[in-house]
């Protein structure tokens, strides 16, 4: 793939060239954001479903354990678009909280 020079791209992605793994990684690249939010959000949906559950006198084996599984998780995306939606430059403000608080 070009790195340096005229011929190059100014993405990344369209300097890999045509070859199957570069279109593994294109495509590694494009579902890479799409997994993100979910697996990062599964923790605390878990403890907001469990919570739920003990609240209303629910067993997991349940079948109403699903619909409530479903609402609360509906309910955690619906507030991080709100909140997403109402505070200006928050991925500004998430880039630095996650700079400064990575444990990686």
């Amino acid at each position: 793939y070009l790195m340096f020079g005229a011929a190059c791209q100014e993405e990344i992605t369209l300097n890999l060239g045509v070859s199957p793994f570069s279109q593994l990684t294109v495509w590694i690249i494009v579902v890479n954001p799409l997994t993100k939010f979910p697996l990062s959000m599964a923790p605390i949906g878990l403890g907001c479903e469990q919570a739920a559950l003990s609240l209303l006198g629910l067993d997991g084996s349940d079948p109403l354990s699903l619909v409530v599984s479903l609402i609360v998780r509906t309910c955690l995306a619906l507030a991080a678009l709100a909140i997403v939606s109402a505070v200006p430059s928050f991925g500004l403000v998430m880039g630095v909280i996650g700079a400064t608080c990575s444990f990686s």
